[in-house]
């Protein structure tokens, strides 16, 4: 029985591939997207959760990086410094900031708006987190901006851009630091200061222990301290901007996955019904000969299973190519794939399989055997 469902299965391989493609296309899109979501993350992560920061400070109310419009006093990074268990506290400002290639000054030309990150360059806290090639900047003419942004824009190490029309020359490129529908830039804390027009403020302040001292007593000291500004450890800072992160991408990648579950569902429905209508009379054979409805509805399934893993399988590795192409290609699209990825693929697709197995199933056991005899 088992024999006869591969056979049918191979007689049309054409078929059998189409349709195993179209399974693969499926986990493909559900693959690429969870991986963008988890790339856009870890940019995140990596950026506010760098080693060199244990603390953040934030104006009242404001819990993340990603949508703050408040500022802190300008003497707070010093006022802070004073605090017993502070090795060091630096301001940041963050801002939005247009730039664009020198080579192309018109208005219209090539342009992106990016995140600015002013620090205390070049020795302060929260600086760029890694950096791909060049250094990190030193005076107020040096920026370093994320690859993806230096690919978008065109430009490489020593070009000149234009900063909210003021110009900046390129010496660092940063990885790690690409949330996809944007990216960061990072600048001496007067650079920023100067582009944005927010001169003597700050965005946050990021606050390092000495050695020794916990940054859940930090953060309780300077709450006791502060009691009107938002204090939080590196850890729930690091929460805070993933959650801000999800809020965006959840709703879609949940969309897309289902869409494409549902998608890859049909597929093998469709597939397995065909076999199912296209040797009934064999099937027919088979039960008057004495066959196990339940062997040969086990069988059926097998074959499903088997066409959504193969699907599966295809998406996977097409993942992986996909991703060493746009790195190297175009690394404006950041993909982080994990090997859990396509395991869970795997088994959501193989119980689709067996979900779309259920209505063939059904007409199976509605063979009347007596078919078998009919002219």
């Amino acid at each position: 029985m088992a024999a006869l469902i591969r056979k049918a299965l191979s007689s049309r391989p054409a078929r059998f591939w189409l349709t195993a493609g179209g399974i693969g296309v499926a986990a493909l899109l559900v693959l690429v997207l969870g991986a963008a979501y988890r790339s856009v993350s870890s940019s995140v992560a990596a950026y506010v959760g760098q080693p060199g920061i244990d603390v953040w400070v934030a104006p009242g109310g404001v819990d993340n990086l990603m949508r703050s419009s408040a500022f802190l006093p300008a003497h707070l990074p010093e006022s802070l410094a004073t605090i017993r268990g502070v090795a060091a506290a630096d301001p940041i400002v963050r801002a939005y900031v247009t730039v664009r290639d020198e080579a192309d000054p018109s208005p219209a030309g090539h342009r992106l708006a990016l995140i600015a990150i002013g620090y205390a360059a070049p020795t302060g806290g929260g600086g760029p987190p890694a950096l791909v090639r060049g250094r990190a900047p030193l005076d107020s003419t040096d920026i370093a901006l994320d690859r993806a942004a230096a690919t978008r824009l065109g430009v490489t190490l020593g070009d000149t851009v234009w900063v909210n029309g003021r110009a900046a020359v390129v010496l660092g490129l940063t990885g790690g630091t690409n949330l996809l529908a944007t990216q960061f830039l990072f600048a001496n804390l007067s650079t920023v200061d100067g582009a944005s027009g927010l001169r003597g403020r700050a965005s946050f302040a990021v606050v390092r222990c000495t050695p020794g001292v916990q940054p859940a007593a930090l953060v309780g000291t300077i709450r006791a301290r502060f009691p009107r500004l938002s204090v939080y450890p590196r850890e729930e800072f690091v929460a805070n901007n993933a959650r801000e992160v999800a809020a965006g991408f959840i709703p879609l990648l949940t969309l897309v996955a289902v869409l494409g579950l549902l998608a890859a569902t049909v597929l093998v429905a469709l597939l397995v019904h065909a076999v199912v209508e296209e040797r009934r009379e064999d099937l027919a054979v088979l039960l008057a000969l004495g066959a196990d409805a339940r062997a040969l509805t086990g069988a059926v399934i097998r074959e499903a299973v088997t066409l959504a893993a193969v699907g599966a399988m295809l998406g996977s590795a097409a993942g992986l190519v996909l991703r060493v192409v746009l790195d190297h290609v175009l690394p404006v699209i950041p993909l982080a794939f994990r090997v859990t990825d396509a395991a869970r693929i795997l088994l959501v697709f193989a119980a689709a399989g067996i979900g779309a197995a259920a209505i063939p199933v059904a007409r199976l056991r509605r063979i009347d055997p007596l078919e078998a005899f009919r002219p």
